[in-house]
């Protein structure tokens, strides 16, 4: 699905199209300005230099006209004249623009044409002509596809062409031709036309770095606008994280609480009893049941108490392995051995699936013991009656890893009741909504040792067909310590511990 652009995006693409129309508009517009400007001043600077040209030259061109200072023409001369007129245009028009000239007679013949092949052409029909032959001076700008003027021919180039009345000397009222001459105007729009695009391109500059800088506002704006909606955003989704932990740490205070009442009240009970056995007339085998009772609700008082002490000091890192060569078959038999007694009275079958060679691994002892513990009584505790609970031993070299998994028949969890296993708040939270038995920290507590140990502990369930727990454990030893996540106890952890 594609993304919906931006609002600076939007901006920039919109602001980008209008710029460059309007560097567009204002380019065509500067140009033709340009060119009307020069065409006017081109204009007079023609004129002057058509009447100066034709002065220069009326010496020369006059007899063809039949008109002389020495009398009338002598018959079979016009190719002389011709030839004179050519050779003093050439030295005349060496150093100006004038690439080609024209003479007329009255009835708009050419006389002379530095073109030769258009001498004699009647050209009597052309406006321009018979506008000029009634006395008035014009000047044209013209786009010819071709034309040959004294450098040779040309294409596709535009000329000025200057028209004004040629007088005779010894009559000035009555025009007997016209003089034209053409200007290449090309070069002089040319440069107009990079004029035109200088002028343009330092406006368009100008307009360029204010567009940026008003894109840069907007984008800096649209930035931050987005980073504080991003930051509510964060700010919200944390209030509702930290009122979500506080809400799991008071069902798991009150849950704790209840575990810690149990005890000590059977306790008091009991104690009280003993204290009136002469008034209640109780038997010595009676106190001795309600001792016996004493003995194990403090028991497992003790308990809870040493693991909510254990979790916080795992927490802040107090707690360091004490790393030997142990041999994890003989620790898998003896928690195997420790647990028996709670599946016999169950009826669940404990089994184990051992490697025929010892495996020693350098760890410590004790955690490991106590992790196996913990995770068979669980295992135990939520399998019913006929049920299984297997203890598997294997061995990864390649991932320097020795497995340790407690496979059972139980009723299993679904995916997120399993991960909130791992975490004391919820599990303690869902401890108290399904009434079930312990104090939640069995496993958080068993997470942490196997981390403590450089390994880990993952769970894997399935509801109504049981569960399969791995605690990985390093087979050659490498740096252990606490995670990041160990050493920073969450809030509600260390208010619970």
């Amino acid at each position: 699905m594609r993304r919906k652009p931006t609002l600076p995006r939007r901006f920039a693409i919109l602001g980008a199209v209008l710029f460059l129309i309007a560097a567009s508009g204002l380019t065509y517009f500067d140009y033709r300005l340009a060119v009307e400007r020069m065409a006017d001043v081109q204009h007079s600077a023609s004129m002057v230099a058509a009447r100066t040209l034709w002065t220069q030259l009326q010496n020369y061109a006059l007899p063809l006209f039949g008109i002389s200072e020495r009398g009338p023409p002598v018959r079979g001369i016009q190719a002389l004249i011709i030839e004179e007129i050519d050779q003093q245009t050439r030295e005349t028009l060496l150093n100006t623009d004038i690439d080609k000239i024209k003479i007329y007679d009255a009835h708009g013949r050419v006389l002379y044409s530095t073109d030769h092949a258009q001498i004699g052409d009647d050209d009597s029909k052309n406006p321009r002509f018979q506008a000029s032959i009634a006395g008035e001076e014009s000047s044209y700008r013209e786009e010819l596809g071709s034309i040959v003027t004294i450098h040779g021919p040309q294409r596709n180039v535009v000329m000025q062409a200057t028209y004004v009345p040629i007088f005779s000397p010894l009559d000035n009222i009555a025009p007997i031709g016209v003089f034209e001459i053409f200007t290449d105007f090309s070069r002089l729009e040319k440069a107009a036309q990079v004029r035109a695009w200088v002028r343009v391109s330092v406006v368009a500059l100008g307009l360029a770095i204010l567009y940026g800088l008003l894109v840069l506002i907007v984008t800096l704006n649209d930035r931050a606008l987005r980073k504080a909606e991003e930051e509510r955003g964060n700010a919200i989704a944390e209030v509702v994280k930290v009122r979500a932990e506080d809400a799991s740490k008071s069902a798991f205070l009150a849950h704790m609480s209840h575990e810690l009442r149990t005890p000590l009240n059977a306790i008091i009970g009991f104690s009280e009893f003993i204290e009136k056995a002469e008034s209640l007339h109780l038997s010595q085998d009676k106190i001795i049941e309600y001792a016996g009772d004493i003995r194990m609700s403090a028991a497992h008082l003790l308990r809870i108490i040493n693991d909510l002490l254990d979790l916080t000091r795992l927490d802040l890192g107090r707690i360091r392995p004490e790393v030997d060569a142990v041999k994890l078959t003989d620790v898998v038999r003896e928690a195997m051995s420790m647990v028996s007694t709670q599946a016999a009275q169950g009826n669940v079958t404990l089994a184990s699936r051992l490697p025929e060679e010892p495996v020693v691994v350098q760890t410590d002892r004790q955690r490991v013991k106590q992790i196996l513990v913990n995770l068979l009584s669980n295992a135990v505790k939520f399998t019913p009656e006929l049920g299984s609970v297997t203890a598997i031993l294997s061995v990864h070299p390649a991932d320097n890893l020795v497995l340790l998994r407690v496979v059972d028949t139980g009723i299993g969890r679904s995916g997120d009741e399993t991960s909130d296993r791992l975490n004391i708040l919820k599990y303690g939270d869902a401890m108290i909504a399904r009434k079930l038995a312990g104090g939640g920290l069995g496993l958080p507590l068993c997470q942490r040792y196997a981390r403590l140990l450089g390994g880990d502990l993952r769970i894997e369930s399935e509801l109504g067909r049981g569960t399969t727990v791995t605690l990985e454990i390093p087979l050659r030893p490498r740096a252990i310590e606490p995670s990041a996540d160990d050493k920073q106890a969450s809030p509600g952890e260390s208010a619970a511990a």
